[in-house]
């Protein structure tokens, strides 16, 4: 396994990885039937799964072309779940945009940049105003939407004030790394992409994180290297932020 801050526990992993392929293996098995009856919640967990075998994946440290193949089942899961009706969370959202952008799945990134807020506001979640901002940056940002992106992350940098201790750990980086990319300002972003791996690790290092796939690759936080990137930022290699699952 790679070589983590926060020190993920072998075992847990190799058993997670057995489980979410055991898991997988049969949301396959259903998928026609599922299709058919245009079943958002199994397309949504076979995109679950898929993502939490990338992480794992990655973890191991098998070839990049591993995870960025199980991406790519999570894409296509997402898009289906997604034609099918998802209701999704900000936090969602970011993550399935991040995967897109990842594996440069065009279609999919088209759909999700063109969502409105009420398309991710989901009443069950507890979601800040900030992290709504921010979702709807990154959506702007993809879709090449500059300076709508600028505005909005203007107002969520005044809003972490009105953030608990886990959705400013969630939001906070993310949106100065956003910021950076909109001001193409590198100092920033190395700045915003080095405090988002300090938190990430902090988080992901609680006795009961730590049995996370999600901790395993920070794929919120790729998806804007994806984008920065592509605006001409350098971006430097993270075990939680790889650059080498961005190449060609």
């Amino acid at each position: 396994m790679k070589t983590y801050p926060h020190q993920p526990d072998l075992e847990d992993m190799r058993d997670i990885e057995q489980r979410r392929t055991n898991r997988y293996a049969k949301i396959m098995a259903a998928m026609k039937q599922n299709l058919e009856a245009k079943n958002e919640l199994w397309m949504e967990l076979g995109a679950e799964d898929s993502i939490d075998l990338a992480s794992i994946s990655y973890g191991f440290g098998n070839p990049p072309a591993a995870a960025l193949g199980h991406l790519r089942n999570a894409a296509r899961h997402a898009a289906k779940a997604l034609e099918f009706g998802l209701r999704l969370s900000p936090y969602q959202f970011l993550l399935l945009l991040a995967v897109g952008l990842i594996v440069e799945d065009d279609a999919l990134v088209k759909t999700l940049s063109g969502f409105a807020r009420k398309r991710f506001t989901n009443p069950e979640e507890d979601a800040p105003e900030a992290g709504y901002l921010l979702a709807e940056a990154a959506a702007d940002l993809a879709g090449g939407r500059t300076r709508e992106a600028a505005e909005r992350l203007e107002k969520a940098v005044a809003a972490p004030a009105k953030m608990n201790r886990f959705q400013k750990a969630e939001f906070g980086d993310l949106i100065q790394m956003a910021g950076a990319i909109v001001r193409n300002d590198q100092t920033a972003w190395n700045k915003a992409a080095a405090a988002r791996e300090k938190s990430y690790a902090k988080t992901y290092s609680r006795p009961d994180y730590q049995q996370f796939p999600e901790g395993l690759l920070d794929l919120r936080a790729l998806g804007l290297a994806r984008l920065a990137k592509a605006a001409g930022l350098a971006i430097s290699e993270s075990v939680y932020v790889p650059a080498s699952l961005l190449e060609k």
